[in-house]
């Protein structure tokens, strides 16, 4: 929106009125464009001249390796708060942490871990035991309009879904709302940073884009973010080994097969993974709202644009969703 705004004309982009329309280096408006990462990112940030001469084993050990050091990093006089979901990340990063923690090498006391309600809760709580972990709060989702989205005050920053305005850290189960001004947030990161090589990594559009705008957004309703797998040291190693490695399927917890192996050696296969879920329960006044606030936009009018309104509700990452969100809460405000 800041970037929107600076420009002394606006016009949008109606390639986006296509469902089907791939996005490249381009954004909903037309003076505005996202540069090529390789102007930018040049190779030699990440030594890729080098290359990764052990095992494929001695490659996962350097990976959690790695990511011990990152962890013993954790400034023991801030708070944390992770985003734990019942995926594969997740449990990766919190059991080095149990691991560490075993050890003596640190107690993680100063660390808060997020569950995000009912569709997660039960496998999240396997590994809550599984880690030794009490620190923990779970998103109460039995309230009305849980994650408070599909609100015309909150934009969505671009042409991204009503979920970019999801209120997360309010309706905590039995504490009320997490005071995010205190905590640093942690999380896993996205696929990306273990199935794809560098070339396809930079040009990847939907990570820098939507997670890209995820993040950013994170970093200024908390005190600060840490992505442990989109830091320089794991990054970096990623990128140095062969691309044959990378991207195979494996059915055990349906992920990559090195994320998969990496569960493996930290004994969690038996706790099955599933993709992150919320439970938004909308309700029909909430939903009619946003009904209307679409049908009485500037944007259906300007572009005579129609969205589906179940899929709306029911994908909420659909072409409707991300359409209602430009047009309610971008569209609406600069045009």
């Amino acid at each position: 929106m800041k970037l929107a705004k600076a420009q002394k004309n606006l016009t949008f982009n109606i390639n986006y009125l296509d469902r089907k329309y791939k996005e490249t280096t381009d954004t909903p408006f037309n003076e505005i464009n996202i540069a090529d990462p390789l102007l930018y990112i040049t190779a030699d940030k990440f030594n890729l001249q080098n290359k990764f001469n052990g095992t494929y084993e001695e490659y996962l050990d350097q990976v959690l390796k790695k990511l011990e050091k990152l962890l013993l990093r954790l400034n023991p006089n801030e708070k944390y708060l992770f985003s734990h979901s019942s995926g594969s990340d997740s449990r990766i990063i919190s059991s080095v942490m149990a691991c560490l923690k075993a050890q003596g090498k640190a107690k993680f006391d100063n660390v808060l871990f997020f569950c995000w309600g009912r569709p997660e809760e039960e496998l999240f709580l396997k590994l809550m035991k599984m880690g030794g972990w009490d620190n923990f709060i779970i998103k109460d989702d039995f309230m009305d309009n849980a994650f408070d989205v599909g609100e015309e005050g909150t934009s969505v920053n671009g042409w991204n879904s009503y979920m970019s305005q999801s209120k997360f850290w309010k309706g905590i189960r039995g504490k009320g709302d997490i005071n995010r001004s205190e905590y640093i947030f942690l999380s896993g990161a996205d696929s990306y940073a273990f199935e794809a090589t560098y070339d396809k990594w930079v040009h990847a559009r939907t990570f820098f884009s939507d997670r890209g705008e995820s993040i950013h957004r994170l970093s200024d309703i908390f005190k600060d973010t840490l992505f442990p797998f989109l830091t320089y040291e794991i990054l970096n190693l990623n990128f140095m080994i062969p691309p044959e490695w990378k991207n195979i399927p494996d059915p055990k917890i349906n992920r990559d097969k090195i994320r998969t192996d990496l569960v493996g050696k930290l004994g969690l296969l038996h706790i099955p993974a599933q993709t992150l879920s919320y439970n938004l329960n909308f309700t029909e006044d909430r939903k009619k709202k946003m009904i209307n606030l679409f049908n009485k936009s500037k944007f259906k009018k300007d572009y005579k644009v129609e969205i589906d309104f179940n899929d709306l509700f029911k994908n909420r990452q659909s072409w409707s969703a991300r359409a209602w969100g430009f047009a309610v809460t971008v569209y609406e405000k600069l045009i």
